[in-house]
């Protein structure tokens, strides 16, 4: 059943929510940005991305398509590579061999891929800048599905998973079902970027972390030593925070 929520006042709850310090580590050239279920790890090295296994290394990199703007590693089988400035998308499988490579600059009417995200089976969520719309594109049909979404505001990020949608733009936050749906739009502001954290999100503002909680819409600031923070994700029960120079690695610890 759909339903539509509006939230103009979202409280910051008292509960006590901590970061616990387990490693630092220093990157240097090497960024981690992921860890799969499969024993694989990735990094981004100097505009390349590597999967490191236990029985091999594969490397990927396109220099015709210039700089690697975002990596969605949602599904390790169907890794996804965002070129903002060719306006292009390409997929890799697992060895980083190429799957397909879609130029958006050739679509009818003209595409302008601001960002993106996966979605069920063989689609991609994909946010267009010149019609101010949230799209779903079927790369197996080379082709859009049937949803076209109007969207108020600047757009700061978007995810998916197989059954839903987030999308975050300065002034609200959205929530679609696989099928376009608006399941909500929360009036929200002055946050940068999320990442999934079991069934909430977690939110970065000017270095400050926040849990929202989807099922009563309360946003509970977490308590850590400040860090500059220049990207972080989540894996089970622990946070990872890039800053200047170090990957962080946290427990994350609700009292």
């Amino acid at each position: 059943m759909l339903y539509f929520l509006s939230i103009h006042c979202i409280l910051y709850a008292q509960e006590n929510i901590s970061l616990l310090l387990k490693s630092k580590t220093e990157y240097k050239d090497s960024i981690q940005i992921a860890k799969s279920y499969s024993n694989s790890n990735f990094y981004l090295i100097k505009n390349s991305i590597v999967n490191k296994t236990p029985e091999s290394t594969y490397t990927y990199n396109n220099i015709d398509l210039g700089e690697l703007y975002k990596i969605d590693l949602f599904n390790p089988l169907q890794i996804k590579l965002f070129y903002k400035d060719q306006n292009s998308i390409v997929i890799l499988d697992n060895k980083l061999s190429e799957i397909k490579k879609i130029n958006f600059n050739y679509s009818n009417p003209l595409i302008n891929v601001v960002a993106f995200s996966s979605a069920n089976e063989n689609n991609i969520w994909i946010y267009d800048e010149i019609s101010m719309r949230l799209k779903k594109y079927n790369y197996i049909k080379g082709s859009f599905e049937n949803i076209d979404i109007p969207i108020e505001g600047e757009v700061k990020s978007l995810k998916g998973n197989y059954n839903y949608c987030w999308l975050l733009t300065n002034n609200h936050l959205y929530k679609f079902n696989y099928t376009g749906s608006l399941i909500y739009k929360i009036q929200i502001s002055e946050m940068d970027s999320f990442n999934f954290y079991k069934n909430n999100l977690i939110f970065v503002s000017n270095n400050n972390l926040f849990l929202f909680d989807e099922s009563d819409g309360r946003i509970e600031k977490i308590n850590y030593e400040k860090l500059l923070i220049k990207d972080f994700f989540v894996i089970d029960e622990t946070l990872y925070i890039y800053d200047e120079d170090f990957l962080n690695q946290f427990e994350i610890k609700i009292n």
